[in-house]
């Protein structure tokens, strides 16, 4: 399965991807309650906690394996998934 390739943010009352300004391609409407902002925060940031889930898993793998400087890749990964975290209202 695929998606829309990220990244996404809110737009008024839709999920949109963050293209030029103006060019915006829609991903999801979301009615005008008030925890539809909260469910699109969310929605808006889930390429990106893949993405940081997807480093996280990696970062395991690969300090099981060896492979890793350990302090370095950590702080990146940790800073991508907190980032993501806030994007969707977290944090």
């Amino acid at each position: 399965m695929t998606h829309t390739p990220g990244p996404w943010q809110v737009c008024r009352n839709w999920v949109c991807e963050e293209n030029d300004p103006g060019h915006n391609v829609g991903i999801c409407t979301i009615e005008d309650r008030p925890e539809m902002k909260a469910n699109a925060q969310l929605i808006a940031a889930a390429p990106d906690m893949y993405k940081a889930l997807m480093a996280l898993m990696y970062f395991v793998a690969d300090i099981d394996n060896g492979f890793t400087n350990k302090e370095t890749a950590k702080a990146a990964r940790c800073k991508a998934a907190n980032d993501a975290l806030k994007k969707a209202g977290y944090g």
